[in-house]
């Protein structure tokens, strides 16, 4: 689907990722990982192949030949759930086995995914064609009916007890981007629609629900905020053209994940905001950092993005507070999305 403010708004999009060569499933790491505190697991991509990093130990999820992206990764006891697609289909894999969801009529994704208790909660698109995207939610393997706007995409999923909740945007009549939260078949839009907002994370404590996004100016810089139980506060303004994408607390703390241009040198930079305290992460001042995904481990924050340079190949790193590590610095371009750690 063309989304022309999304387009703007994000450099990454004007990237050709290169076509890899052949590897094998096992592939050496660039640099050498500390796993005596935690385990680490990135699911990216490796050239055309969804790939799935442990402990910076990369191994390939998909079949050589198809073009795949791996989009979220979720672990629970021993078992490794990732999301993404494969050629046409939206998969996903449990212990490197893959699941189709989808029928590959049309080209389909997934690009997020959530456990409660044994079930497993997926969402992602479809694409009958390309101006047109229908939102997709799949509860273990079956296509759950939405009562929500066709055009448009879901951007997370959370479940609390017997609730389900999803966030999403479509594309309204002035071709701006509305968001909306969706709770058991209710749908509420978060806007009036005026301004192009992107409710991009969730997450649900209790009975408060928070929400992270962003607005988009007509200059196309992006202004984040977030609401709880629908109070909006904002967290930077509008030339600062940073976005969000992850939300969640811990104890009392709350934190948002995501990234912010740097105003001396003009590059994107990992950032976090704990209570509404800015942090920066460990990053390189060489190339940008589309940091999506952060994961808060034994006070230690996590993240993980898309490194690169305007014309090269990207670089497949994440950043354990001040410390930045490249997962893959090679000819193929190479990105992680996500990251969990236990």
């Amino acid at each position: 689907m063309k989304i022309k403010l999304l387009i703007a708004l994000l450099p990454v999009l004007a990237i050709i990722i290169s076509a890899c060569k052949k590897e094998d499933n096992q592939v050496t790491p660039e640099t050498p990982i500390d796993t005596a505190a935690a385990k680490v697991y990135v699911a990216g991509y490796w050239g055309i192949r969804s790939c799935l990093w442990v402990d910076g130990v990369p191994t390939m999820l998909s079949e050589p030949g198809l073009y795949s992206e791996a989009y979220d990764v979720k672990v629970s006891g021993s078992d490794v759930y990732v999301c993404g697609f494969e050629s046409k289909y939206a998969v996903y894999w449990k212990n490197g086995k893959r699941v189709r969801l989808s029928d590959g009529s049309s080209s389909s994704r997934c690009e997020k995914l959530f456990l409660a208790d044994t079930n497993v909660y997926v969402i992602g698109y479809l694409e009958p064609d390309p101006n047109k995207d229908i939102p997709k939610l799949w509860v273990n393997g079956i296509d759950v009916p939405l009562n929500i706007p066709e055009d448009g995409r879901l951007t997370d999923v959370f479940v609390s007890g017997n609730n389900v909740y999803l966030t999403g945007w479509y594309r309204n009549s002035h071709d701006n981007l509305v968001p909306y939260l969706w709770k058991n078949g209710v749908v509420e839009d978060l806007t009036d629609g005026s301004v192009s907002t992107v409710a991009k994370a969730l997450y649900v404590n209790g009975s408060d629900v928070y929400i992270a996004g962003y607005e988009v100016d007509d200059y196309y810089n992006a202004k984040p905020f977030y609401w709880k139980n629908g109070i909006k506060s904002y967290l930077l303004d509008a030339g600062s053209d940073s976005q969000v994408s992850s939300i969640f607390s811990a104890g009392s703390d709350l934190y948002i994940g995501g990234y912010k241009r740097d105003s001396t040198n003009y590059m994107y930079v990992p950032v976090y905001w704990k209570n509404g305290g800015l942090f920066t992460m460990g990053h390189s001042d060489a190339f940008n950092s589309l940091y999506r995904s952060f994961f808060l481990y034994n006070n230690d924050m996590y993240a993980t993005g898309q490194g690169y340079l305007q014309g090269k190949n990207n670089k497949a790193t994440y950043s354990k507070n001040d410390n930045f590590i490249i997962l893959a610095d090679t000819t193929t371009s190479v990105t992680g999305e996500a990251i969990f750690v236990k």
